[in-house]
C-alpha cells in the first residue's frame, strides 16, 4: 500500500513549480520548429503538383511524428 503524505504532495508541488516552465518553453519551440518545417513542406509538395488533400495529409502526418519524437527526446 502507498501512503501519500503532506511531504510528498508538497515535494511534488516545489518540482512542478520549477520544471513546469521550462517544459512549457521546450514544448513551445519545438511546436514552432515543427510548425515551419510543415509550412516549408507543404509549400514544396504543391510545387511539385501534388494534390492539396495529399499533400496536406503527407506533411501532417510527418509533423506529427516528428514532435512526437521530439517530446519522446525531452
Amino acid at each position: 500500500m502507498f501512503v501519500v503524505t503532506t511531504s510528498l504532495i508538497v515535494s511534488v508541488s516545489h518540482v512542478l513549480q520549477h520544471t513546469y516552465p521550462a517544459i512549457e518553453r521546450v514544448m513551445e519551440h519545438l511546436h514552432l520548429v515543427v510548425l515551419n518545417k510543415f509550412k516549408s513542406d507543404l509549400e514544396q509538395s504543391l510545387r511539385n503538383t501534388e494534390g492539396f488533400a495529399e499533400s496536406v495529409r503527407q506533411c501532417s502526418q510527418a509533423s506529427m511524428e516528428e514532435f512526437d519524437a521530439g517530446i519522446r527526446g525531452m
